[in-house]
């Protein structure tokens, strides 16, 4: 089971998002950044259509799509992941039921576990 985290993030992984999307000459016009971030996670873990993502994040379906298909193998978009995943922001928790959350702050059990199934996505 994934955990997205989204109250974890600051601006820190902000700035981060917009400086490698600049990076990659990126630069979204209606949408912020994070948007995609959030809609390529919710893909790629959740299994989830680009329509339903669109209705959840309230945007264009055909804009995140098109995106993903560009974008998603640069190694860019694999550093930020990393980043959020190291931010523990992203959590694979696995089987799991009970966990708190200074469990997922500090236990490198479930880092671990997030960096495996990282690489196993990608």
């Amino acid at each position: 089971m994934w955990l997205i985290r989204t109250n974890k993030i600051t601006t820190k992984e902000y700035n981060l998002v917009a400086r490698k999307f600049k990076k990659i000459w990126f630069y979204p016009r209606r949408l912020t950044p994070m948007t995609f971030i959030k809609a390529m996670w919710l893909s790629y873990l959740q299994k989830k259509s680009w329509r339903k993502i669109s209705k959840l994040l309230n945007c264009n379906y055909i804009s995140l799509y098109n995106f993903d298909q560009k974008y998603n193998l640069y190694p860019e978009i694999y550093e930020i992941f990393h980043s959020f995943i190291n931010a523990r922001i992203f959590v694979y928790v696995g089987e799991n039921k009970h966990f708190t959350c200074e469990e997922l702050d500090n236990s490198n059990k479930y880092l671990k576990l997030t960096l495996k199934q990282l690489n196993h996505i990608f």
